[in-house]
């Protein structure tokens, strides 16, 4: 399993891909004003986090211009709640997607030829993190408080926990500065001035203490009243009039209002009053309904997912920010006929929809305790009640957020794979077939949960079909085992460079290794669209020989400190050889009797009717993963993650008869 935010920090910083989030919802407006100021404006050539300090709703040119007329080239601003990035360009406004910028929101920046050194920011007293980032996410926040804050002090201001890392963008060298929670031997920010903005990770954590709006009129209130929320249909279309309804589910005790955000925007309030859609008056459900998404981008092409936070104002007019549910969106007019198998089983060309309204499945949905494929195999016997033997991989999303229901933290955020059979042989992992679980007459190899949302790292879970545990004893493996079977990844200080593997962490990168050619290393970013997998990789696949994988090179106790000339005390030549010795011989069978086709049965679930916008969500995104297109925002088609070695078929064969 592999965690998103990490592999998308640094990488998306230096590729900027934009994605915009255009969310309409019958909720007012920031007004428009243009006084204010840019603290830290860009060097000349340099990226800087840069932070607006004036009225919110000022359009970001008008902003960016008070760093000097054309003194900045490009800029970008990174949703917390999707991940995506909105971007500006000086010379290039058609293309330009920047919402208006509010105060105190921090955006990357690049200094063009005739920039003016940054100048410092105005000390204040103490002060707060605004902008925290959410659970798991990334978001780019700003400290606006007093000069020279320990960096620690400062970011636990979002609350105990609640952030696991961040990092800064020196805008003279155009290296970053890191803090990690768990790791203070190695992080290397110190201390936050006043309106500097960090790119930061929301951890676990707890929430903050809330921070008051206005003269609090009390001590701050303690304990949680965020429990979890939920969009009844968690899918609408691009098109403006599909809608949905927000339920954010509280205990009710202290809360003022609710407020819809998406970043530093407000979209407006939830009510508990039996009006906007809300159901029961005074429950501490807070509702919105009228919920739309007005066109594109998508992110990829047909289908993208967006997320929110609630802003909740408690007793005392004190507040705190929680993440929401992803919402999905789709493209309209799709044409993906369904067809009814029995009472809870539909379909349409690829993917399987099961309703499980009486909760056999996820019981008590969305609060559940449920482990799809390690304590519950239900959904894939019903694929077994109407097709054959005919899949190699079961992919199962369901549809909308899954929460604990002791903790009420969104369970199982992060994909796992779990491995059902392996009748290969010298590929580092046992021979199994647990196949029977699952309904699978022998075929199956094995499935992927995944949460609700972006199908990203898919290709990485499927890999784990795979290993990786291949080279262990050669100190090539890192992780832990899982069920048993060690389903890790590649260990970092080698030079794979793959899908597979960990990352390799730096001043001002995070990546993986490649050679420089004079006994040095660099640490590379890894692509953030299409995610390839390594020739060693391909050969544990089976899909291209032994002769076509590379030595690989072990660095042993490496030296990180300078990226770009990344030294170690040894390094360790190992080739496939030497690997095959170690593992009993070559691949069985070899590439030349290996499949290179693939099918999988990609499987929805619900705890209600599925709406056509989530009927043609689902199947727009199992297409997708099996299409040839190249990747995009995380997400890559089997395919061309191995370089057109190897297809996944997402559509569906005909049911078989009663």
């Amino acid at each position: 399993m592999r965690s998103i935010p990490w592999r998308a920090i640094l990488s998306g910083v230096a590729l900027l891909i934009a994605v915009a989030l255009l969310v309409s919802v019958l909720a007012t407006r920031p007004s428009e004003a243009q006084s204010g100021s840019m603290h830290n404006c860009p060097s000349p050539g340099k990226w800087a986090i840069a932070v607006w300090k004036g009225e919110s709703g000022t359009a970001a040119a008008d902003a960016l211009t008070t760093c000097g007329a054309g003194a900045v080239n490009a800029a970008y601003s990174l949703e917390p709640q999707t991940g995506g990035w909105l971007r500006w360009f000086s010379a290039r406004p058609e293309i330009s997607n920047l919402t208006p910028l509010n105060s105190e929101q921090g955006i990357i920046t690049l200094g063009s030829a005739s920039a003016n050194p940054p100048a410092p920011p105005s000390p204040a007293g103490q002060g707060s993190i605004q902008n925290c980032p959410p659970a798991g996410n990334w978001a780019i926040s700003v400290w606006s408080g007093q000069d020279d804050m320990a960096a620690g002090q400062a970011l636990a201001t979002c609350g105990a926990g609640a952030v696991s890392a961040g990092y800064y963008l020196d805008p003279q060298t155009g290296g970053w500065l890191r803090w990690f929670s768990a790791r203070p031997e190695i992080s290397n920010l110190a201390t936050l001035d006043n309106l500097q903005g960090v790119i930061a990770l929301g951890g676990a954590g707890v929430p903050a203490t809330p921070t008051p709006t206005g003269t609090p009129t009390a001590t701050p209130p303690t304990g949680e009243v965020f429990l979890y929320s939920r969009f009844i249909p968690p899918v609408v279309y691009s098109d403006g009039s599909s809608t949905t309804t927000l339920e954010v589910h509280t205990t009710g005790q202290g809360v003022e209002s609710v407020h819809l955000q998406s970043g530093s925007q407000s979209f407006g309030q939830l009510y508990d009053d039996g009006s906007h859609g809300d159901q029961t008056a005074g429950d501490g459900v807070y509702t919105l309904s009228g919920i739309t998404y007005p066109g594109s981008p998508l992110w990829w092409g047909t289908f993208g997912t967006y997320g929110f936070a609630a802003r909740i104002v408690r007793a005392g007019g004190w507040e705190e920010r929680q993440s929401l549910a992803t919402l999905g969106v789709v493209q309209p007019g799709l044409s993906y006929p369904v067809e009814q198998l029995d009472a809870d089983t539909s379909t349409t060309t690829h993917a399987v929809f099961i309703v499980d309204d009486n909760g056999e499945i996820f019981p008590g949905f969305p609060i559940t305790e449920v482990r799809c494929g390690k304590t519950n195999f239900i959904p894939y016997e019903k694929v077994y009640d109407h097709f054959s033997d005919a899949f190699d991989f079961l992919l199962v999303m369901p549809s909308g957020a899954l929460y604990d229901p002791v903790e009420f933290a969104e369970r199982e955020n992060v994909p796992y794979f779990v491995l059902a059979k392996n009748d290969l042989q010298n590929i580092g992992l046992p021979t199994i077939d647990d196949t029977a679980e699952f309904g699978s007459d022998g075929r199956l190899r094995g499935a992927v949960y995944h949460s609700f949302g972006s199908p990203a790292i898919m290709e990485h879970e499927l890999g784990h079909a795979w290993g990786i545990n291949y080279g262990s004893s050669l100190g090539l493996v890192g992780g832990a085992s899982e069920g048993g079977v060690n389903l890790s990844h590649w260990d970092e200080a080698s030079d794979i460079n793959s899908v597979m593997q960990e990352f390799a962490f730096a001043d001002d990168v995070v990546g993986h290794l490649v050679a420089n050619g004079d006994g040095t290393y660099r640490i590379v970013p890894q692509a953030l669209d299409t995610e390839a997998f390594a020739p060693l990789d391909l050969y544990l696949m089976g899909l291209i020989p032994p002769e076509e994988v590379p030595p690989t090179h072990r660095l042993v106790n490496p030296d990180y400190s300078d990226p770009n000339r990344v030294t170690a005390e040894d390094v360790e030549t190992i080739t496939i050889q030497e690997l095959m010795a170690a593992e009993g011989g070559p691949r069985v069978p070899d590439d030349t009797a290996s499949p290179k086709s693939f099918t999988a049965a990609f499987i929805a679930i619900s705890d209600r009717a599925f709406s056509p916008a989530e009927y043609d969500f689902f199947s727009a995104m199992a297409e997708y993963l099996s299409s040839t297109a190249a990747g995009k925002d995380y997400v890559t088609p089997f395919y061309a993650a191995t370089g057109g070695h190897a297809t996944l078929e997402t559509r569906l064969p005909a049911p078989a008869p009663p």
